[in-house]
């Protein structure tokens, strides 16, 4: 004999008890307690890390004044930070932390102070270097790749892998000027981890990257201008500077290579230093709420960290989302950028050269451009340049 179905009512008793119990297992959370008043935060921040308002409203709701000290790559940031630059809240990228982790120059996070780190995604609450975020708060990620300008011109073959950068030739392009997204590219692009720490290896990036270096109209924190004037149709770029320009220009599009991205995660994290870090737990719980998180979002077309944030964001932080699910899916299709611990004077030395090739170049194409101009005579008719005997 068949088995009769559940009566209603006994289903009714079983979701009751389920979700009584899954009110059991979630108690609430109690707000922090508030944050100091009348005091001064020292916050070092990558430039266009906040929306326009995003301090203001903090400064009105805790009754202090934020200081912001602005850089552009972690590079510098870890200068400052080696100068005695005082901080109560820097905002590394991941190798960056990780550095910083090793030489114990982190605070570690006070989640009870935190209570919106229920708001970053699963997959960023357990980075290789902080699992269970113990020092810093995940703020948003990048990834490296290349900006596109499409050839206009028939059905040209669109250029898809890192040869097109790093060729001894071919038109000029523009490369990052962040000494770990460039080389991590190159030793991408010839087989190795973009964070490698064989000499070998590095030997071999600058090689490539010396012989390129005529090609390099210009090392950028961002090829936007370049790419918007068309002085270059491709650069090594970030995603998150593409795909803001791309709202304002369609026909740029940003391209992860056959060799694969590199992805950054940008943190929250308060140095050993702070002398106010109460007030600092205080800003990046500030910043990783639902309401502040959708701002910057909005406004600076960021991809926030957010769950709350990532369900209502626009289009462009949207496409950003929708680019890292796509490298995610792809074999070896994005590797994250790690520090490089006693290889970093290396990798120094290595970037020294590649950026001395690059202005040798560079005064050389002046100089040949200087010899092409027409010399005017006393008569004021133009001649050309008469090379030297």
């Amino acid at each position: 004999m068949a088995l009769s179905s559940p009566r209603p009512l006994v289903v009714m008793l079983v979701l009751t008890c389920a979700l009584a119990a899954c009110k059991r297992s979630s108690p609430t959370v109690p707000p922090p307690p508030p944050p100091p008043k009348g005091q001064t935060l020292r916050v070092l921040g990558i430039q266009g890390t906040f929306a326009t308002n995003t301090l203001s409203r903090f400064e009105q709701a805790t009754s202090s004044k934020v200081e912001l000290h602005e850089y552009r790559t972690n590079d510098e940031l870890l200068a400052l930070l080696a100068r005695g630059v005082p901080a109560d809240l820097v905002f590394p990228s991941s190798p960056a932390v990780e550095h910083l982790l090793r030489s114990g120059r982190l605070k570690p996070l006070a989640h009870d102070r935190v209570p919106n780190l229920s708001e970053v995604p699963v997959e960023f609450r357990s980075p290789p270097y902080d699992p269970g975020l113990r020092y810093c708060a995940p703020y948003d990620f990048w990834l490296v790749g290349m900006a596109l300008v499409p050839s206009q011109q028939g059905l040209q073959r669109e250029p898809d892998g890192l040869s097109t950068l790093f060729a001894p030739e071919g038109p000029e392009v523009a490369w990052l000027d962040d000494m770990r997204s460039t080389l991590g590219m190159a030793l991408r692009y010839l087989g190795h981890s973009a964070s490698s720490q064989q000499v070998a290896d590095l030997a071999q990036a600058r090689e490539l990257l010396i012989k390129a270096a005529p090609r390099v109209l210009e090392l950028t924190t961002d090829p936007g201008p370049l790419l918007r004037t068309g002085r270059v149709k491709l650069a090594l770029a970030r995603s998150t500077d593409v795909i803001r320009m791309a709202s304002e220009r369609a026909n740029v599009r940003f391209v992860v290579p056959r060799e694969g991205a590199l992805l950054n995660v940008d943190y929250a994290c308060v140095p050993t230093g702070a002398t106010q870090p109460e007030l600092a737990f205080a800003l990046i719980d500030h910043l990783l709420s639902p309401e502040v998180a959708m701002d910057i979002g909005r406004e600076r077309l960021l991809p926030r960290l957010s769950v709350s944030a990532k369900r209502t964001q626009g289009a462009d932080a949207r496409e950003q989302w929708a680019v890292l699910e796509t490298v995610r899916q792809r074999n070896q299709g994005f590797e994250p950028v790690r520090d490089v611990g006693t290889a970093l004077p290396a990798y120094e030395l290595t970037w020294k050269a590649v950026r001395e090739a690059i202005d040798r170049a560079r005064e050389q194409r002046a100089a040949a451009a200087a010899a092409a101009q027409p010399v005017k005579p006393r008569d004021g008719k133009s001649e050309p340049r008469r090379p030297i005997r």
